[in-house]
């Protein structure tokens, strides 16, 4: 009996925020927030183009995104991009290197890593790339790091 109710409060929500999306839908403002959010994060794409060319120029290669909320670039070093991250982490800041969007990891680019801008400001963008270039330093130059990643 006790499942059962469960079910049926849980459907009864699902409903509930079904009849709110229906509504916000009908009333036009989705169609009034989208201008909105599209101007927001082409701000934070536009800080983030900035922020790389600023902060880390000829040591990463990358191509402003059309859409999305994701940078594809590429490190042109030595060093591959799995190798980088704990630096990163360590100097707080994450990215996912690119070798996890392979299927088969004999062709992954090792120096490829996607990079978000969507959930951080204009400035902690900023700050975020600064970061990562002297995450980057470190790495070039083998400092000691704490963070250990699995394989």
């Amino acid at each position: 009996l006790h499942k059962e109710y469960r079910r049926q409060r849980q459907m009864c929500i699902r409903d509930r925020i079904q009849e709110v999306v229906a509504q916000y839908l009908a009333n036009g403002r989705y169609e009034e927030h989208v201008p909105r959010i599209r101007a927001a994060y082409g701000q934070r794409c536009d800080a983030m183009a900035d922020a790389l060319t600023r902060e880390l120029n000829g040591r990463i290669v990358f191509r402003k995104p059309e859409g999305g909320m994701f940078f594809w670039a590429r490190l042109t070093g030595e060093v591959d991009a799995t190798r980088l991250l704990p630096y990163a982490i360590e100097h707080e800041v994450v990215y996912v290197p690119g070798k996890a969007f392979y299927a088969d990891a004999a062709q992954a680019d090792v120096h490829a890593m996607r990079m978000s801008f969507a959930t951080m400001n204009e400035s902690q963008i900023a700050l975020g790339m600064q970061r990562l270039s002297r995450a980057l330093d470190a790495c070039e130059a083998n400092q000691p790091v704490s963070i250990s990643l699995a394989a």
